[in-house]
């Protein structure tokens, strides 16, 4: 009986580990997925200020 129960406990012990495991790799993707945004939005503000700055100097 002791056998079963340590088996039993041993394998919840697995799940929870597993399950926080897949967490992490979850909120890996997010960081990951935020930074490329905040790269993209960056790249973009900054074509738009040079097409800004180009526009002003065109016109001079």
């Amino acid at each position: 009986m002791r056998n079963t129960s340590d088996f039993i406990q041993y394998r919840k012990e697995q799940l929870e580990l597993k399950q926080k495991q897949l967490e992490i790799l979850k909120l890996r993707e997010e960081i990951t997925t935020a930074r490329l945004k905040r790269k993209m939005l960056i790249f973009t503000v900054g074509i738009s200020g040079l097409s800004l700055l180009l526009s002003v100097f065109r016109g001079r």
